[in-house]
């Protein structure tokens, strides 16, 4: 009975390490299948048309080696930033999803009607990061998502940096969406953000807007 059993263990850890391999590719494939498939934004923008409606405009990497542009643009019009997001969808190929949204704008004409609901609505949706870091955009955002940079690729995780960097540097406080939230309903606490301004190909941050 020893024996018998000693003449199997060999094969068994053959089958085992064969098995597990098998499971890893599999897995690693289905990781691959489901990135090809989903388009991650990392900035977004939010402009007040005329008629009332949000104008959204959403930036993702392209993640195709032969593309010409390292960047997508994608632009809808909604009344909540669901219902941009869902519109947006018609438009790709790819799901796009909010996971890694680092920077949210907002437009000044959009702010001074109010920023709260549109706020509350990227604030509900269970896949987006309550970390995202909330602006104020002297502007249409969607000029400055859309303009031509010449050097800083994805603009998206260019402010991302740039608002890091400078919070870091205790130049400017932390805008999180959570944190606007906690002053928005707290009494006494104005919500606060950054503000940025575009001239030409840079991008500065002017002062902090309540």
């Amino acid at each position: 009975m020893l024996d018998d059993r000693k003449t199997r263990m060999p094969f068994i850890k053959r089958f085992l390490a064969l098995w597990c391999s098998g499971v890893m590719i599999v897995t690693g494939c289905g990781d691959r299948q489901i990135f090809d498939e989903t388009g991650l934004a990392t900035a977004v923008g939010y402009d007040l048309l005329k008629d009332g409606n949000i104008r959204g405009t959403a930036i993702m990497p392209s993640i195709n080696p032969e593309a010409k542009q390292k960047i997508q643009i994608f632009s809808a019009t909604g009344e909540t930033s669901k219902s941009i997001r869902d519109r947006v969808n018609l438009q790709s190929d790819k799901r796009v999803l909010g996971g890694q949204i680092r920077v949210a704008l907002y437009s000044e004409n959009l702010a001074r009607r109010g920023l709260g609901s549109i706020v509350d609505t990227l604030y509900r949706d269970s896949s987006i990061s309550s970390r995202v870091y909330l602006c104020l955009f002297e502007g249409e955002t969607y000029d400055m998502l859309t303009y031509p940079y010449s050097e800083e690729g994805n603009i998206g995780i260019y402010l991302y940096r740039m608002i890091e960097q400078n919070i870091e540097g205790e130049k400017i406080p932390s805008s999180t969406m959570h944190e606007f939230f906690r002053a928005y309903y707290d009494k006494g606490i104005d919500p606060i953000m950054p503000y940025i301004a575009r001239k030409g190909n840079e991008l500065e941050i002017k002062g902090i807007v309540m």
